[in-house]
């Protein structure tokens, strides 16, 4: 019996050894849901008609715990808070504006509360002067007499500053008290109308993101359930009840 010799190629793998598999490229992951809340409420608005008519047509299409009347409300629900969350939203800016208005316009006319002050105590020196400010609304503030710059910490100082003007004679000077009573409750309406923006913003934001996390759910377990019904054709469908097949 004769015995052909083997001879190995230099480049084979070792006996015993199984070739090693070729690394698979890794490409982006397709994202099946936009990643925008308007984007999350168009599609929403896209497929809760299509579901609708799917769930209609075929038991089997529709989501057991989520009737696709009450997606369709909540499709729409959803995009009315998303409307008005973004009007809310630009409502408080103008609030936002006419308190920073006032505070530079306080800033301006400290300054001649200031002026009043040194011309009315003309004969003290400088140490007594600064210690009426207090009585103005002023605090000591690393060697400094500042005014409070705190929206509610200035407010308290108005009002204390009301009662100083009066007390150091300076009632009916031109930035005297009727200037700084009128400016004191106009500060004090700002930041009420503010604060109710704000808390309306809150509410409408809050309720917004509730139903937005809700609709998402839908939508990903709709995506899920027409892999799973049409395992051939899911694409196609996808695309008929609104998802984009190229993502996201």
């Amino acid at each position: 019996m004769h015995f052909h010799a083997y001879h190995r190629s230099p480049d084979a793998a070792p006996a015993g050894d199984a070739a090693a598999p070729a690394p698979k490229k890794k490409g982006r992951a397709t994202r099946f849901l936009p990643t925008t809340e308007v984007g999350i409420t168009a599609l929403a608005t896209a497929v809760a008609p299509a579901y609708a008519a799917g769930a209609a047509a075929n038991a089997a299409l529709g989501l057991m715990w989520m009737p696709p009347a009450t997606f369709t409300a909540l499709a729409a629900e959803l995009a009315t808070h998303l409307d008005t969350a973004n009007v809310t939203k630009a409502d408080v800016s103008p609030n936002a504006e006419a308190i920073d208005r006032l505070d530079a316009e306080i800033n301006q006319r400290l300054g001649n509360v200031r002026t009043y002050l040194e011309a009315q105590y003309e004969d003290a020196d400088d140490a007594t002067v600064r210690g009426y400010l207090p009585a103005l609304g002023f605090r000591l503030q690393h060697g400094s007499y500042v005014f409070p710059k705190g929206q509610q910490d200035r407010l308290n100082a108005l009002t204390t500053l009301l009662t100083g003007l009066a007390k150091h004679g300076l009632k009916t000077k031109k930035y005297g008290l009727a200037y700084w009573t009128a400016m004191r409750d106009d500060y004090r309406t700002a930041l009420a109308t503010a604060g109710n923006a704000a808390g309306a913003v809150s509410t409408v934001v809050d309720t917004k993101n509730e139903l937005l996390d809700q609709v998402t759910e839908v939508l990903r377990a709709i995506y899920y359930l027409l892999r799973a019904q049409y395992p051939k054709t899911w694409k196609a469908k996808l695309r008929a009840y609104g998802y984009q097949e190229e993502g996201y």
